[in-house]
């Protein structure tokens, strides 16, 4: 086994409309676009290893991590799906860790989808799970609850 120090540095994520997500991720949840910048064919194309790929990227900074949130512009991409379910294998859902998840439910609830209201499950964590405007699923997580 390795003995490294690893911590996240970045997730990221493909959206349909750039905009609108810097607009969630910063105006909604409050993070803070740190750099936007376009992505050009060739480079881009033979890191994702799709040819001529171009687009648009921002990074949204937690404070703990970023998110980089990525949206092709060509070519185009016709493999969108609904939804993911968590029961799918894959990534199914980003978690931000709050001190009260109640307050930040109250604070959101008009403003985005929340799939469930605040839950407190066993071991002491409260968590209530809501979208992106592309349908990208977020947990809110609350530890050391008192039950």
């Amino acid at each position: 086994m390795y003995n490294m120090n690893i911590e996240a540095e970045h997730y990221g994520v493909n959206v349909a409309d750039i905009d609108r997500s810097i607009e969630f991720y910063r105006d909604v949840l409050g993070f803070e676009l740190a750099e936007q910048f376009s992505a050009d064919g060739e480079k881009q194309g033979e890191l994702i290893g799709v040819p001529q790929a171009t687009g648009e990227l921002a990074f949204i900074d937690t404070g703990t991590f970023q998110i980089e949130l990525i949206e092709y512009d060509t070519p185009p991409n016709d493999r969108i799906y609904d939804s993911v379910d968590m029961h799918d294998i894959g990534i199914t859902h980003l978690c931000f860790e709050v001190e009260n998840v109640d307050s930040w439910h109250k604070k959101l609830k008009d403003d985005v989808e929340f799939e469930t209201n605040p839950l407190i499950l066993e071991g002491g964590v409260k968590i209530a799970y809501f979208y992106d405007p592309d349908g990208n699923q977020l947990e809110l997580l609350e530890t050391d609850v008192n039950q």
